[in-house]
């Protein structure tokens, strides 16, 4: 179901138990610890792995694999990158840590957006970023 359709189900709903009961598999209840952990499994990334294709100093990374930390918006799209993620899937994933979306208006998010869709590293990222002047991603 698509997002505009839940929630028109939703504001339309005289009851939401009913409507949260018919619509229970819609909701996303996991937050993005949860969800990153989804994605590493789908992409068949290790934990590890992750971690050195991402460039995230270890303490930090497993302190948000355990939920204990909430990632900043460049540490999520660095792990985004490090997955090797999709644009959908990158766009949730700073949904559910409370960041905002890449917006292609804005140069710097346009660049990351061209680098998350042609499959670039972390480290062709930041070559890109550079070669730009526009802000790295914090490591």
């Amino acid at each position: 179901m698509k997002t505009k359709d839940l929630e028109n189900q939703v504001r339309n709903a005289s009851n939401f138990e009913h409507v949260a009961e018919r619509c229970k598999s819609e909701f996303i209840d996991d937050g993005c610890a949860a969800y990153l952990e989804q994605l590493m499994e789908a992409h068949g990334v290790s934990k590890k792995n992750l971690i050195i294709r991402a460039n995230i100093e270890r303490g930090y990374a497993y302190q948000i694999f355990r939920g204990d930390r909430a990632p900043s918006r460049d540490k999520l799209l660095q792990i985004a990158i490090g997955l090797s993620a999709t644009l959908g899937e990158t766009q949730k994933l700073l949904k559910l840590g409370g960041k905002s979306e890449l917006y292609s208006r804005v140069r710097r998010d346009a660049a990351i957006l061209f680098c998350i869709e042609k499959g670039y590293s972390i480290i062709d990222t930041q070559i890109l970023l550079s070669d730009r002047d526009l802000p790295l991603l914090k490591e």
